[in-house]
Parts: structure tokens; C-alpha cells; sequence
């Protein structure tokens, strides 16, 4: 009989990763070297579910303590985002509130500190 493996997702960031992209990266462990299913991400939204697919990218999982990223372009308000189903083939995850990116202070700024 094949050995059982646990099968983990440790989330590094979601986040706003620019207007209209959202995006998820983590580590998935005992599921290395595998090619998975569709990716996509389910939250709701003022009371309507909403369902978005990854935009093109890998869909494997590196050997070892390779990173793992998926983005998806969503158009809405992103205070309404609340927190997200990851969907990977036949695994899900849920995830908190997305972060939004911080905006670096202008250049002249920077020279100040």
C-alpha cells in the first residue's frame, strides 16, 4: 500500500499585488514535483459568490521548499474582500483578508531619512 503523506499549504502572503491583481504565495508540502489541478480562489462579495481562475502560470509544485504563487485579476472594490477559498485541483484552503501592497514613499522622501 503507498505511503499517506500529510498534505500542507503554509501562506506567506495574500495580497493586492497591484490594482485589479490579487495574489497568493506559499509553500505546499507533500505534494512536491506534482502537476495539479485548476487554480481558483472563491470569496463573496456584498452577498454574491464570486470565482476567479489564476491567471496563466505553473501548475506544479516544486521539489523541496520551492515557492508557490498564483494571481488573479479582480476589477472590484478591494476593501469588500473579506477572505478567500484557495481551490487547487481537489485541495482547499481558506485564507484571511487580503493585504493590501504598501506604496513606497516618493523619492525625495526616501533622501530624508
Amino acid at each position: 500500500m503507498p505511503e499517506q503523506r500529510e498534505i500542507s499549504f503554509e501562506l506567506e502572503k495574500f495580497r493586492w499585488s497591484e490594482p485589479g491583481r490579487l495574489e497568493v504565495i506559499g509553500r505546499w508540502s507533500g505534494l512536491e514535483g506534482r502537476r495539479l489541478g485548476r487554480t481558483a480562489l472563491r470569496f463573496e462579495v456584498e452577498g454574491q459568490r464570486r470565482r476567479l481562475h489564476a491567471l496563466p502560470g505553473r501548475r506544479f509544485v516544486p521539489a523541496g521548499d520551492g515557492e508557490w504563487r498564483a494571481t488573479f485579476a479582480y476589477d472590484g472594490d478591494p476593501s469588500q474582500v473579506r477572505g478567500a477559498v484557495l481551490e487547487v485541483g481537489r485541495f482547499a484552503v481558506d485564507l484571511p483578508p487580503p493585504r493590501r501592497r504598501r506604496s513606497r514613499p516618493p523619492d525625495e522622501e526616501l533622501g530624508r531619512r
